[in-house]
C-alpha cells in the first residue's frame, strides 16, 4: 500500500532531494540537480512559488520513499507541479492523485507541469524522446513510462518543448561568426561579449524590456536580485549583449554545460530591433566567445514546437533535434 506523507522535517526534506539520484543512479544519462536545487526551492527568499499554497509531497511503501512531488497554486491562481519522481506506476499515480486533491482543496481549476520548481532551474516538461542522449544541462532526465503515467491518471498533453544541439565545427555555425560581424556592421550594432558589471547587466535586462522568466518570474523588474540568485548558484553563467548606440536593444544568456558544452538558456531582442540584425549579431558573438573558450556544442532548449521563428532560428545555425519534453494538464473536477 502506498501512503502519502508530506515532507515536513528536515528528514522529509533531505529524502525529497535525494530520491532522484537513487532512483537513476545506474542510468549514464542522469545528471544530479545541481547543488542550488535543493536550497533554492526550499526559500521562500528566492523562490516566488513557496509564496503561495505549496506542498511537498512524498510516497511510502514499507518506509521505502517510492515518488515524490512538489505542487502548489501560482499567484494567479494557476495550479502546477514539478519535482515529479517515481519508482513505479503506483507510486506515480499515488503522488500524482495526491496534487490533484491539493488543487482541489484549494480551488483551482487545472494543474499544469512539470514547470521549473524555482529561477534557478530552466529545465521543464517530461523528457518523452531523445533517451539515448544526455540532457543539456538543467534539463530533467526520467525514464520513458513517465508520459504514459501521466497520461492514465487523466493529463492531457498541452505543450511539446525541444532541445536543439548545434556542433560549432559544422559550416552553418561556422558561417555565424561571419554573417554576426556582417549584421553588425550593416545595422551599425556593437556587441558586448560578457559583461561582467551587475550594474550594466540590469541596465541592459531593465532597458530591453525583459521579462524572461529566468530572471524575474514572479517580480518583473527585480532584475538585480534575480541575476545576483542566477549567479550566484551558476558562476560561470554569461550574458551578451547588443547596443545600438548606447542603448541596449537585446541579450542572450549562455549556461555552462560541462567544459566542452553550453546551452543558449535565453535569447531576447527588443521589439523595435526585430529583423534588424541584433539576433544574428548576437549569434554570431556567442559563436566566436564559444570557440574560444574551447566548446564544442551549444544545445538551444527548450523551444516551442509551434514557435516557428525560433525553430527556424536554430536550424538555420545547423541546429539539430536531440531531445523533446512535453507539459501536461489535468482539469479538476469540482
Amino acid at each position: 500500500m502506498v501512503e502519502i506523507i508530506p515532507a515536513r522535517s528536515i528528514w522529509a526534506r533531505r529524502a525529497f532531494f535525494a530520491l532522484p539520484k537513487r532512483l537513476y543512479q545506474d542510468n549514464s544519462y542522469y545528471l544530479a540537480p545541481a547543488t542550488w536545487d535543493g536550497r533554492a526551492v526550499l526559500s521562500t527568499k528566492s523562490n516566488p512559488l513557496l509564496r503561495t499554497p505549496h506542498a511537498f509531497l512524498l510516497a511510502r511503501t514499507s518506509k521505502k520513499i517510492v515518488a515524490r512531488i512538489l505542487t502548489g497554486v501560482r499567484a494567479n491562481g494557476e495550479g502546477y507541479f514539478s519535482l515529479f519522481d517515481a519508482e513505479n506506476f503506483e507510486a506515480a499515480q499515488a503522488v500524482l492523485d495526491a496534487a490533484v486533491a491539493f488543487q482541489r482543496a484549494h480551488g483551482s481549476k487545472q494543474i499544469i507541469g512539470p514547470i521549473p520548481p524555482s529561477i534557478l532551474d530552466y529545465g521543464r516538461g517530461i523528457l518523452c524522446e531523445g533517451f539515448d542522449l544526455r540532457p543539456s544541462a538543467l534539463n530533467v532526465y526520467n525514464p520513458s513510462w513517465y508520459a504514459q503515467a501521466l497520461e492514465d491518471c487523466g493529463f492531457e498533453r498541452c505543450t511539446t518543448l525541444l532541445s536543439y544541439s548545434v556542433l560549432l565545427s559544422t559550416p552553418k555555425a561556422v558561417r555565424y561568426r561571419a554573417v554576426g560581424q556582417w549584421a553588425a556592421d550593416r545595422f551599425d550594432l556593437r556587441v558586448e561579449a560578457d559583461l561582467r558589471d551587475p550594474r550594466e547587466i540590469c541596465r541592459v535586462l531593465r532597458e530591453t524590456g525583459a521579462d524572461d522568466e529566468l530572471i524575474c518570474p514572479e517580480s518583473p523588474g527585480e532584475y538585480a536580485k534575480g541575476w545576483t540568485l542566477l549567479q550566484r548558484g551558476c558562476p560561470d553563467v554569461r550574458l551578451i549583449a547588443a547596443y545600438a548606440g548606447e542603448r541596449p536593444v537585446g541579450y542572450l544568456i549562455v549556461l555552462p554545460d560541462g567544459e566542452e558544452r553550453a546551452r543558449l538558456a535565453t535569447i531576447y531582442v527588443a521589439p523595435d530591433f526585430h529583423n534588424r540584425g541584433a539576433t544574428v549579431a548576437l549569434l554570431g558573438s556567442l559563436v566566436v566567445a564559444l570557440e574560444r573558450d574551447g566548446v564544442k556544442a551549444l544545445d538551444l532548449s527548450l523551444i516551442d514546437a509551434e514557435n516557428a521563428d525560433s525553430r527556424r532560428l536554430a536550424e538555420r545555425a545547423g541546429g539539430v533535434v536531440t531531445h523533446q519534453y512535453r507539459e501536461y494538464r489535468r482539469e479538476i473536477e469540482p
